[in-house]
């Protein structure tokens, strides 16, 4: 069993997670930063690569243009 404080945390990014969800069954525009959301833009945009695939049979599309690094300063 996790202890308390972690208890917390992990509840707490639960219920985010659970609230974006639902906000997300709306459909809304999503609003992504460059670098800081480079990962979750490339998640979505491989995503509708493969629909796209599946959906006419073509071979899919890789979104990617070639190598990136991605740099975060804190």
């Amino acid at each position: 069993m996790l202890p308390v404080s972690s208890r917390g945390f992990v509840r707490q990014d639960q219920l985010t997670m659970i609230q974006q969800a639902e906000g997300l069954k709306h459909n809304p525009s999503l609003m992504l930063i460059d670098d800081a959301d480079r990962p979750a833009k490339w998640y979505f945009e491989l995503k509708q690569a493969r629909l796209e695939s599946q959906a006419t049979g073509a071979p899919m599309r890789h979104p990617m243009s070639g190598p990136v690094t991605l740099r975060w300063r804190s």
